[in-house]
């Protein structure tokens, strides 16, 4: 770790943690491990993540490690988790905009942006909640249910401070490289 420190790899930058990918030190894999474990310690009482993408997130970590194993040009961000914002669209995970009817809104394709950020070899691992107001028309089904995200909690939110901290221990943004 930096500084013979043992600083939890959740605290770590994401100029950090692809370095020490690089060096061999840590593996794609365990950083994203370290990074669900913390979202499933802090988030029950943040309630900001609206679905943990487990799953394909260890899959494209594993694949990061083969890509570094074989020898692959690997990109400044090479094993940084990240979340995605649910308003925003993730191939293969529902852009819900926190709108029951949207649930089934699962994009083929990611945003640009996304896209952009996978391609440097970032890892998406969540999607943050998208708060639908309550009296907004789309915050129920038509049916009288809820809206998906009525009680989580956002950057305007009471607990702010929770959000950000969780948000920015995950993914500090990487100093351009020259």
């Amino acid at each position: 770790m930096p500084g013979g420190t043992a600083t939890p790899l959740w605290r770590l930058s994401a100029s950090e943690l692809p370095a020490l990918i690089r060096r061999r030190e840590r593996t794609s894999r365990e950083v994203v491990e370290a990074h669900l474990a913390r979202i499933a310690e802090v988030d029950p009482v943040c309630r900001a993540i609206g679905a943990v993408l487990a799953d394909p997130a260890l899959a494209a970590a594993d694949a990061a490690d083969a890509a570094q194993r074989r020898g692959d040009a690997i990109g400044p961000l090479h094993g940084v988790p990240m979340t995605v914002k649910e308003n925003i669209d993730v191939a293969g995970s529902a852009t819900t905009q926190g709108v029951v009817v949207m649930k089934d809104a699962v994009p083929q394709l990611d945003a640009p942006h996304v896209a952009q950020l996978r391609a440097a070899g970032a890892i998406v691992i969540a999607r943050t909640i998208h708060c639908t107001p309550c009296g907004s028309p789309f915050a129920t089904a038509g049916d009288g249910s809820e809206a998906l995200n009525t009680a989580g909690r956002t950057p305007s939110s009471p607990a702010r401070g929770l959000v950000q901290i969780l948000a920015t221990t995950t993914l500090r943004a990487a100093p351009p490289s020259r």
